[in-house]
Formats: structure tokens, sequence, C-alpha cells
């Protein structure tokens, strides 16, 4: 049996924060449960803390950290294909670069 962590603190109808362990979960599992966060919160602004590039890349924007300090906020696509981006870097080590490229453009 595998427990999934899910934190959802409304600050309001319109934002969401959503705090999801779902690195220990395989991707299917992932995939639904991002599948039903966006169903039903759809009309929502979230504001996720990701520990997979896949929960984030049809996100509108997506803000990168750096030792607490914000290094990147831009769209996933525009990230992607900035060769100097530090969200780019992450892509290409990731292993998973086309697919997560492909994710970003469906996004855009």
């Amino acid at each position: 049996m595998r427990r999934v962590g899910l934190l959802i603190y409304p600050f309001s109808f319109e934002t969401v924060l959503i705090l999801i362990a779902t690195a220990s979960v395989d991707f299917a599992t992932d995939e639904r449960i991002q599948t039903t966060i966006r169903n039903e919160l759809g009309e929502s602004t979230l504001i996720t803390v990701a520990h997979r590039l896949r929960t984030i890349m049809d996100y509108d924007r997506v803000l990168v950290l750096e030792e607490g300090r914000v290094v990147e906020f831009d769209s996933p696509i525009n990230l992607i294909t900035n060769p100097s981006s530090r969200f780019r870097d992450m892509v290409e080590k990731s292993g998973e670069c086309d697919t997560l490229f492909e994710m970003a453009a469906r996004g855009y």
C-alpha cells in the first residue's frame, strides 16, 4: 500500500497552495493525482511545490529558486528553450528531455 501526502490550503476560492509528496510514487499514480487536481481546481490559481518536472510542465509560470533566491520566472516553454536557463539544465539532466519538451510545448 502506498500513501501519498497531499496538503491543500485554500487562500481563497481562486488561489490554492498545493504541497504534494509524490516523489516516491510511480508515474501513473502521479498522473492520476495531477489530472484530478487539474479537473477539480481548474479555475483556481495553483501554487505547487513540485518534486517532479512533469508536474509543472504545462503550468503557466515556473518559479526557479536557488539558495532561497529567485533565479528564473517564466513559462516552461520559454525557460526550456533558453540555452542559459537553469530550468533547461534541470530538464536536460532529467533523462526525459524530449518528453518534458513535448509537455511544455503542449501546455503552451
